[in-house]
């Protein structure tokens, strides 16, 4: 997006401006839209997630468009929408004058020249450019404990849930335990039915707590209460108390919790450092369920996996996995509990989410720009320090009039960075405040 608003812009102002996509997979799919199952689909309408600030149905128009079944209201397929990113950036890229190529390969490394900034691509090739843009997305979910090498040499303990062949070579009634209760293992779970493996599968986390899901229609927003500022306890309880009063009076605590949504950065920049950590220590999973929710048709059928014990949730803390003879055999401290129990299965999915701390994100760009001071990480530790625009700052706290990001690597100082809404304000951001220097 960020490359579809720097050509309309440029286009707009006459600037002569090339652009290079480079990334290793296809344009507009990255690990959420890459997805070829139809089990994976949108947690969120499709009347939201238009692709431009100005025009949040645009994706709902061009969805209705390619099929007259498909409409706003609708959680639409994950790949649909890649469909829909890379249509927009190929049309944009038709227009006569239009200078946009796309790269097939992994930038490892940037580093300052006489020209401008020189990137080192993983084939050893190197692109002179002018500016940079690190639109990396999510990182790969963190190791859970020390792992043995053999688990991951036979493909039975699997790291990237996104994969494609994440569950190939399973059989009708082989087992899963899937690290994490989140979005990421719905995904996994839903697509083990659709390609009929019967077997049960645990889910293990360390609350046990699952997605909630959408209100069954759309319901009006209201205004958003006043939480207050500067001290999580208190917001979160405030928080509860209007959600409180709001059921009382039948209004869905979806809309109240949704009303936050745009005053969440300045509430999340209100906070000191001691209680930023206190709301990822202690908050953040429960904020989490109920942020990013799912269709509800997806919750009803995560509800008759575990009413029928084809799936099993479990609350506790993985303390290692071994391999046996015929599977893995992981090792749990239940939640509460001063026993340990065991779990046998055939394979087990790391589903826990992107990994929070940049310094484990095992990227070797991240860490070449982080080593030579071309950037540095925010207090959290959770990203990069930026201005407001995505301006990077480097390790002597200049602001670079080059090196720029957005989406993940700005929830530090953001939160909120991680879905449509925000994301397609911030590529429009990026892409004015390249311009500007032309």
């Amino acid at each position: 997006m960020v490359a579809t608003h720097l050509l309309r812009m440029a286009r707009d102002a006459k600037a002569d401006v090339r652009v290079r996509l480079v990334d290793p997979t296809a344009i507009g799919r990255g690990r959420a839209y890459g997805t070829t199952s139809p089990a994976h689909r949108l947690n969120v309408r499709a009347a939201v997630m238009g692709a431009f600030p100005d025009d949040p149905e645009h994706f709902a128009r061009w969805a209705h468009a390619r099929d007259a079944s498909m409409n706003g209201d609708g959680y639409l397929p994950r790949s649909l929408y890649g469909d829909y990113v890379a249509e927009i950036v190929a049309r944009e890229s038709a227009i006569p004058g239009a200078r946009l190529e796309s790269v097939c390969d992994e930038a490892v490394d940037v580093e300052e020249s006489r020209d401008g900034l020189r990137v080192r691509l993983r084939s050893g090739a190197t692109l002179t450019c002018a500016r940079v843009v690190l639109a990396t997305g999510h990182p790969l979910p963190g190791l859970p404990v020390a792992l043995d090498p053999e688990l991951v040499a036979n493909g039975r303990y699997r790291e990237n849930p996104w994969a494609r062949d994440v569950l190939d070579g399973l059989q009708p009634d082989s087992t899963l335990l899937l690290l994490g209760s989140g979005l990421t293992t719905v995904d996994v779970l839903l697509e083990s039915r659709r390609r009929e493996i019967a077997g049960t599968v645990h889910i293990l986390s360390r609350r046990g707590l699952l997605p909630q899901p959408h209100a069954a229609s759309p319901v009006p927003r209201p205004a958003a209460p006043d939480i207050g500022s500067g001290n999580v306890r208190s917001m979160m309880r405030r928080l509860r108390d209007a959600i409180r009063d709001a059921t009382r009076r039948g209004v869905d605590w979806r809309t109240v919790f949704d009303s936050l949504r745009p005053e969440t950065a300045t509430l999340w920049a209100t906070l000191p450092h001691r209680e930023k950590r206190r709301f990822l220590r202690h908050v953040r999973p429960y904020w989490e369920v109920h942020r990013h929710r799912i269709a509800p048709d997806i919750a009803a059928r995560v509800q008759e996996e575990l009413q029928s014990g084809h799936a099993v949730l479990h609350a506790g803390r993985l303390i290692e996995l071994n391999g046996t003879s015929d599977g893995v055999r992981a090792t749990i401290q239940p939640r509460g509990r001063a026993d340990k129990t065991h779990l046998t299965v055939d394979r087990v999915v790391n589903g826990t989410g992107p990994n929070t701390s940049i310094e484990m994100w095992r990227s070797d760009l991240t860490r070449a720009l982080l080593s030579r001071g071309l950037c540095v990480k925010d207090e959290l530790g959770i990203g990069l320090r930026c201005d407001p625009d995505g301006a990077v700052l480097d390790a002597r706290g200049r602001v670079s009039d080059r090196l720029f990001t957005l989406g993940p690597l700005r929830k530090g100082d953001l939160w909120e960075s991680t879905a449509v809404p925000e994301l397609r304000v911030q590529a429009a951001h990026v892409a004015r405040r390249i311009l500007s220097y032309t």
